[in-house]
């Protein structure tokens, strides 16, 4: 076991991955000026022999630049854990030392890329709550780690045994914690039917436009030339391959379907790179997830860290029994935002992570109060959509483009169902340790709210509230914020009575 007493350094396979990554940093930045130099030079620049020397000395430069900035970064780094606290000092020029206590510690995050296999490392980062940013990132052995783990395992139980026992006593009895060790394996054939299940109509959406940014595009091109000349050229071209005119509607269908196809593919297999072989560990309090093909991100964080969770399920995943989970953490518990939930996609199979953060029996809980939504949900969904719609119809006809409002037309039908089905699937539901939030437009997504992590709760009048009786609430946690527009103002507030209850 490693020794963290006494401050230490990183490894000097760490300064090797800080090296690379000063590296990239330095490439990224002035790449772009040699290539202006490249495209001044014209087209004998790329045979003199001054250009060749311009590169070396631009090769020789950056990594120059990027030996100071990593040994910059690598010297004056130390760490060591001391008292219950995580100390680490760092800076060159302006010292800085950071002390962090063990209980503080929101979460720890580690990345193990290719390169870190490679030498056996691991990159961690240790979150906490006072900041947007990681407080430390280290890079260690895994042998290291794993001391580094244990110190901060025992620094937990010392500094906090009495709080925990508490939390843990009260969570018992709840049914949350669970005794022994739970090991979910999450499938990948799950992962890539749930991703395929969703996004369409952002894929919809990149194909627009990216046929926006072609027809720009042949519109700068072409000019002033006759259209009549361009489809000619073209379907004579495309006839001598294909037999098929160029403009038929049958081929543009078929391009539009092959670019739909190729950006869904790209979004899957992004999740798949994410997620592939994605597993938690329920230990106690403690929770742990781990993922990704060829870069592994593990998160590790406690049972009470978790502020809300999110389920959504559209027609497809209803239709297949498969779900979208989201565990979402303070706004502040992590620095990068792709990281601030974990995701989950899988079957029905995930809603055992339910049972361990609201209890084994939560579904069996009695309803206390339920309160859905009424029309003013429908008026507010609708109302910005239609007032877009309603301008654009109005531009064309005033630009004598008749044609083209049949876009609006066409997209009305849409704003009004995505306002039903908004009103249609807006509810808040109190049981008796939890509340559950429903909404979503053309999914059903149900948001897990424990009371305990409520902190603000406000309920908002509007101009019509003394005509309808209905109000919207509003209540946030540390990593949420929801409201539930259009509900009696009754049940409002005996629901804001219920959530600021002592």
């Amino acid at each position: 076991m490693t020794d963290f007493s006494r401050p230490r350094r990183m490894s000097l396979s760490a300064f090797f991955i800080i090296l690379l990554k000063s590296l990239k940093t330095v490439f990224a930045t002035t790449v772009v000026f040699l290539l202006i130099r490249f495209v001044d030079s014209g087209d004998s620049g790329s045979a003199d022999v001054s250009w060749w020397i311009l590169v070396s000395a631009y090769m020789t430069g950056c990594v120059a630049v990027s030996l100071l900035v990593a040994l910059a970064q690598y010297l004056p780094k130390r760490f060591y854990v001391a008292g219950g606290n995580l100390v680490f000092s760092h800076g060159l020029l302006r010292r800085q030392t950071t002390t962090i206590p063990l209980d503080s510690i929101h979460s720890l995050r580690t990345k193990c890329g290719l390169v870190y296999q490679m030498l056996g490392l691991r990159g961690i980062a240790f979150d906490t709550l006072a900041s947007k940013g990681e407080e430390i990132e280290l890079i260690l052995s895994e042998s290291d780690w794993r001391s580094l783990l244990r110190y901060i395992e025992k620094g937990e139980q010392s500094v906090s045994s009495a709080s925990s026992s508490a939390s843990a006593s009260g969570a018992a009895s709840r049914g949350a914690v669970q005794p022994n060790s739970v090991f979910i394996y999450f499938r990948n054939k799950y992962l890539l039917a749930d991703v395929f299940c969703q996004n369409h109509l952002k894929g919809l959406a990149v194909v627009a436009a990216l046929l926006a940014a072609v027809f720009d595009k042949i519109s700068d091109f072409v000019g002033k030339m006759e259209l009549e000349e361009i489809e000619e050229y073209v379907g004579g071209v495309a006839g001598q391959y294909s037999g098929v005119s160029a403009f038929s509607p049958a081929l543009v269908l078929a391009l539009l379907a092959v670019a739909y196809i190729i950006v869904m593919l790209l979004w899957v297999g992004k999740a798949f790179l994410l997620y592939f072989n994605m597993t938690a560990t329920i230990d106690g309090n403690l929770l742990t997830f781990s993922r990704g093909l060829f870069s592994r991100m593990t998160s590790r964080f406690s049972y009470d860290k978790v502020c809300t969770v999110c389920v959504k399920r559209n027609f497809l995943e209803r239709r297949f029994r498969l779900c979208t989970m989201s565990l979402r953490q303070a706004l502040f518990a992590t620095a990068d935002k792709e990281e601030d939930n974990i995701r989950i996609y899988s079957s029905e199979a995930s809603l055992s992570l339910l049972r361990w953060w609201l209890g084994k029996d939560y579904e069996d809980e009695a309803t206390l109060l339920s309160a859905r939504s009424g029309q003013g949900v429908f008026w507010h969904s609708i109302l910005p959509g239609v007032t877009v719609l309603l301008v654009v119809a109005a531009a064309l006809c005033y630009w004598q483009l008749y044609l083209w409002t049949m876009i609006p037309a066409v997209c009305l039908p849409v704003v009004l169902l995505k306002g039903y089905c908004t009103m249609r699937r807006s509810r808040i539901t109190l049981r008796q340790t939890y509340m559950v939030v429903e909404n979503g437009r053309f999914a059903d997504v149900c948001n897990y709210v424990k009371y305990e992590n409520v902190e603000v709760v406000m309920i908002r009048q509007t101009p019509f509230t003394r005509f309808s009786g209905r109000v919207s609430i509003v209540f946030s946690t540390s990593g949420s914020s929801f409201t539930v527009r259009s509900i009696p103002r009754a049940a409002a507030s005996r629901i804001a009575d219920t959530l600021l209850r002592p």
